[in-house]
């Protein structure tokens, strides 16, 4: 049973904390790898020691939708809990052609010229509304974590992506929870001793 709440605890969490990791622009792929990694550890956990392969496959799209929801919504928290607001003037607008269609960039600076470590992109902000000269407010990160993006309100209120992201981790721990219980024999069935091979996990 111990180890039951183990998996059902730890996978959400440890795909929290890969959505989290993704958020940072070096950490993305590993954070994403890993993440989805995880997610298929779900099925396994969930499927494998009963067959139940039906919440297997839920954990594991719940695990997939919990990657995606908990990096947005954490995201949106922090920026709005300790974010800085910063006035800020487009000084490049670019936008490259590839194969996923039309892809935005801006360059921006401060008010006297002083030059940012960072660009805006269309994920955060950048798009053919902007144009040379512009001022813009920004939301920075103070840690340096997250990316910047335009202070315009998000299309979700955080309150209501938590909110998702906590119902979707309720539910993939529910599920291996469900997946992983012992089920019970049917009446006047003989009870069969649990299996302790190498495949019990």
């Amino acid at each position: 049973m111990r180890r039951d709440w183990a998996w059902a605890v730890g996978i959400p969490l440890a795909v929290i904390v890969c959505a989290w990791a993704a958020l940072n622009p070096w950490l993305f792929w590993p954070g994403i790898v890993v993440g989805t990694l995880l997610c298929f550890m779900a099925w396994i956990v969930t499927s494998m020691p009963h067959d139940r392969h039906g919440l297997g496959v839920l954990a594991m799209f719940g695990a997939f939708a919990l990657l995606l929801f908990a990096g947005s919504a954490a995201y949106e928290g922090a920026m709005g809990a300790y974010g800085v607001r910063a006035d800020v003037v487009v000084v490049a607008v670019e936008h490259r052609e590839n194969d996923g269609g039309a892809d935005w960039e801006c360059r921006v600076a401060r008010l006297d010229g002083t030059e940012v470590p960072y660009t805006l992109t269309e994920t955060t902000g950048c798009g053919e509304e902007l144009a040379r000269g512009r001022h813009v407010r920004v939301v920075e990160d103070p840690l340096g974590w997250l990316r910047p993006r335009l202070d315009e309100p998000p299309t979700f209120s955080p309150a209501t992506q938590l909110g998702v992201a906590g119902g979707v981790t309720v539910c993939v721990a529910v599920s291996i929870l469900w997946g992983r219980s012992r089920p019970r024999p049917a009446r006047g069935a003989s009870v069969r001793r649990a299996s302790t091979g190498p495949y019990q996990y």
